[in-house]
C-alpha cells in the first residue's frame, strides 16, 4: 500500500506545541534546528511544514523542498520534507546525519510504516532536535475554526454537530465545515444531517486502501461501541498482521481518538461500499458477536435492510428479534418474519411480536398459518 494523495488542507489553525515551534523559529531562526512532525491523516502536517518554510524564508533563509533537495544542499539550506514516511532508507539515514552536524530541516510524517531508518532519525531528534505531535481539535478549537470558515457567529448546535461527528480531526473539520457553513449571506441557522460533499476527503483514503483494511474500516462502521482492535481481530488471526493492519487504519486520520470511527467516516465508509460487501463484512461480525454471546441487534438492522439471507443471517435476525422484543416489538416481528424466511422456527414469536405492536391482523394471520402446518410444535404455537 502507499500514502494516498493529499487532499486540500485546511489553512493553518495551531494548538500550543506548533504554536511554541513556529514562536522559536521565528525568535532565534538562526539556531540549529530539526523538526519531526508526526501525526496521522489529515492532522495539519503539511500546513505546518508550509508555516514553517514560510517563517524561515522570512528570516532570510533560502527553503529548499522534498527529500530530492538533499541531493547537494547545503548545510546552510532549510530542507522541508513531507511525508518522510515514503522517503527511503539512505535519505532518512541523510536526515538523520544532518541533525546530528545541526542543519535547520523540518520533516512531517505519518505514523505508518514506520521502518528502523524513520525511528532512527525520531531518535536522533529527540536529542539533538524537536518532536512535535499534533492531536485533534477540541471542542473550542473547532468552534474557532468554524467561526473562521464562516466569517461570521456559528450556532453552538452547528458547532457540536461538526465536533462530535469529526472527532476534532481537523481534515474532517474542516471539510464538514466546509459543507455545513457556507458564506453568511446564505447561511442557514442550523444544521442536522451530513452533505455527501463531506465524505471527499474519506473517499481518497479508502481508495488507497488495501481490502483487508478498507474490510476493518466497514467492520468498525457498524453501529456497534467496539474499538478496532477487537474487531481486528475477528477479521485477521496473525498477531503481526493484525498490528500491521491496525497501524495502517489509524494512521488514515479516518480513527478517532477512542479508537472508533467519528458519525462522519462511519457514515462515509457505509455510503462509499457496495452493499454485498456491507452484507460480507458486517455479517461475519455479527456472527462473531452471536458466538461471544455480545448483542447482535444494531449488526442486524442494516443486513435486515440490505436484503440479507441464508441460514445464518437467520440466526442472527432471530437474536436479534429477542434483543428487541421488549422495546421495539415492530421492529422484533420484522427480525422475526426474516429468521423464519432463512428457515427459522420463528413464525409464532413473530406472531406474538406483532401483536405486541398493536398489529393484529398480522398476528391473526400467522395464527392462521401456523394451524394448518405439520410441525405438530409450530401448530400448537399457532394456536394458543
Amino acid at each position: 500500500m502507499v500514502s494516498p494523495a493529499i487532499a486540500p488542507q485546511p489553512e493553518l489553525f495551531l494548538d500550543g506545541p506548533a504554536n511554541a515551534l513556529l514562536a522559536a523559529i521565528e525568535a532565534e531562526p538562526h539556531t540549529p534546528l530539526g523538526v519531526a512532525i508526526s501525526a496521522p491523516g489529515g492532522y495539519g502536517k503539511t500546513a505546518l511544514l508550509d508555516a514553517i518554510e514560510t517563517a524561515y524564508q522570512r528570516a532570510g533563509f533560502t527553503v529548499a523542498k522534498g527529500h530530492e533537495a538533499l541531493t547537494g544542499a547545503a548545510a546552510e539550506t532549510v530542507l522541508v520534507i513531507d511525508d518522510a514516511h515514503l522517503v527511503d532508507d539512505a535519505r532518512l539515514s541523510e536526515l538523520s546525519r544532518r541533525a546530528a552536524a545541526g542543519q535547520r530541516f523540518a520533516v512531517a510524517y505519518r505514523p505508518w510504516p514506520r521502518r528502523a531508518a524513520l525511528d532512527a532519525l525520531a531518535a536522533t531528534l529527540t536529542r539533538y532536535g524537536r518532536m512535535v505531535a499534533l492531536a485533534p481539535f477540541t471542542r473550542e478549537q473547532t468552534a474557532a475554526y468554524l467561526r473562521r470558515l464562516a466569517d461570521d457567529g456559528v450556532p453552538a448546535t452547528t458547532v457540536e454537530f461538526v465536533h462530535t461527528h469529526t472527532a476534532g480531526i481537523p481534515r474532517l473539520v474542516d471539510r464538514l465545515g466546509r459543507a455545513l457553513v457556507p458564506p453568511s449571506a446564505t447561511r442557514t441557522p442550523d444544521h442536522t444531517s451530513i452533505p455527501p460533499a463531506a465524505f471527499t476527503p474519506i473517499a481518497v483514503e479508502l481508495d488507497a486502501l488495501d481490502s483487508d483494511a478498507r474490510r476493518l474500516l466497514l467492520a468498525a462502521a457498524a453501529d456497534i461501541d467496539t474499538p478496532i482492535d477487537v474487531l481486528g481481530s475477528l477479521l485477521v488471526t496473525d498477531p503481526e498482521a493484525l498490528d500491521t493492519l491496525l497501524a495502517v487504519v489509524r494512521s488514515t486520520g479516518l480513527v478517532g481518538p477512542n479508537d472508533q470511527l467519528p458519525p462522519l467516516v462511519k457514515q462515509a465508509v457505509a455510503a462509499l461500499s457496495p452493499a454485498s460487501r456491507r452484507v460480507a463484512v458486517w455479517q461475519r461480525v455479527a456472527e462473531a458477536q452471536l458466538r461471544r454471546g455480545a448483542p447482535v441487534l444494531p449488526l442486524a438492522r442494516p443486513l435486515l435492510a440490505l436484503g440479507a439471507t441464508g441460514e445464518q443471517a437467520g440466526a442472527i435476525f432471530e437474536t436479534a428479534a429477542e434483543e428487541a422484543l421488549p422495546h421495539e416489538p415492530a421492529l422484533a416481528a420484522e427480525l422475526f418474519g426474516a429468521a423464519a424466511a432463512a428457515g427459522r422456527a420463528t413464525a409464532a414469536r413473530q406472531a406474538r411480536a406483532a401483536a405486541l405492536a398493536g398489529d393484529l391482523d398480522t398476528a391473526l394471520r400467522i395464527a392462521d398459518r401456523l394451524v394448518t402446518v405439520e410441525d405438530p410444535v409450530q401448530r400448537a404455537a399457532g394456536a394458543a
